[in-house]
């Protein structure tokens, strides 16, 4: 029942939740799917897909994880995992697990979705992660994919679940020296300013 979901019941209408365990075969599929996607870019490669969740998916997924966000963790080298973790991210997150993607049908037509697109099958992913980032939030310029600390990943597709006004940008700063996760000088004011802090300013 609700009760065992604390956000959805504190909402005035619990349809969604049972919306989300609904038979899967009766979902919708939206409109914006594989086929559709526009190259954004070469290189790196990147593809941008419109429309790709429905409303009702974008809003159950920031439910799910409004009560299970935790600080996101970041892997500095491969025995530190803590250190300076704020500055370089300090979002907050939640790594769904397998029981929670087997079990909710809304999950299941959602990550099914996602695997075709990716075209990686559901034995050789990760678990789904959920991320929030509020105002000032951020993660640092970074490689997605790590094989030395045993992260390798060929494929990395990101799903923005909230329009807003003004930031949220996701930055691939190729041939860009001043946007790494590390202290810069500012030529224009002798300041230190840490990370993509220039890189967003001068985007061009």
């Amino acid at each position: 029942g609700a009760e065992a979901w604390p956000y959805f019941a504190s909402l005035p209408d619990t349809s969604l939740l049972t919306y989300a365990f609904s038979e899967q075969a009766a979902f919708p599929t939206p409109p914006g799917q594989d086929h559709l996607g526009r190259v954004a870019s070469i290189s790196p490669y990147i593809t941008v897909f419109d429309d790709y969740l429905s409303d009702e998916e974008c809003e159950f997924l920031k439910g799910f994880g409004h009560d299970r966000l935790r600080p996101a963790m970041v892997v500095q080298s491969g025995n530190n995992w803590y250190h300076s973790q704020t500055q370089t991210r300090n979002n907050e997150q939640h790594w769904l697990t397998a029981t929670e993607e087997s079990r909710i049908p809304l999950l299941r037509h959602i990550l099914k979705r996602m695997h075709r697109t990716a075209r990686v099958p559901e034995e050789d992913t990760e678990a789904l992660q959920i991320g929030r980032y509020n105002v000032s939030n951020k993660y640092e310029m970074h490689l997605d994919t790590d094989p030395e600390h045993g992260v390798g990943r060929p494929t990395t597709l990101i799903v923005y679940l909230s329009d807003v006004a003004k930031g949220g940008e996701t930055l691939f700063p190729k041939g860009r020296a001043d946007c790494n996760a590390v202290w810069h000088k500012d030529e224009s004011t002798g300041k230190r300013v840490y990370g993509a802090q220039m890189c967003c300013e001068t985007p061009e």
